[in-house]
């Protein structure tokens, strides 16, 4: 039997430009617009009805705004980890990572003091665990970020 070539496919380098702001990311799928291609590509319309604050399950209002906006750092952060998997010379998208890093170490820090500490591993002492909610009681008592 013969090999034959079923297809060929070319694949562009991938490089950094706009970024979507958080909210846009988290609702397309990806921090950068270049690859919100027509196959899965998410309508502006569709990305204003990104999740409220409201589906987050929280005890306050504010509490369900920050859950969200750290959900929303959190993927940006993630993507562009990614990004510099298969770019680590690239400084400007490093400088970009650090600050949303820093934005979601934050995020963690002022949840953890106001209300219970989101990761096991920030739990500084024993009082700080019974603060978080337990799982029966609608709520996942850490999450993995």
């Amino acid at each position: 039997m013969q090999k034959q070539h079923l297809a060929m496919a070319e694949i562009l380098v991938q490089e950094m430009d706009e970024l979507y702001e958080p909210e846009q990311a988290l609702a397309a799928g990806t921090v950068f617009p270049a690859l919100n291609l027509p196959f899965f590509a998410i309508t502006e319309e569709m990305m204003e009805k990104a999740p409220s604050a409201k589906s987050y399950q929280g005890k306050t209002e504010a509490q369900q705004k920050k859950l969200k906006k750290l959900t929303e750092i959190s993927f940006v952060a993630d993507d562009l980890n990614l990004y510099l998997c298969t770019h680590p010379e690239d400084e400007k998208a490093f400088e970009i990572f650090q600050e949303y890093a820093k934005q979601k170490k934050q995020l963690l820090e002022e949840l953890g003091e106001e209300h219970f500490p989101l990761c096991a591993e920030d739990a500084g002492e024993l009082a700080d665990r019974k603060k978080a909610p337990s799982p029966w009681k609608g709520a996942d008592a850490y999450v993995v970020l």
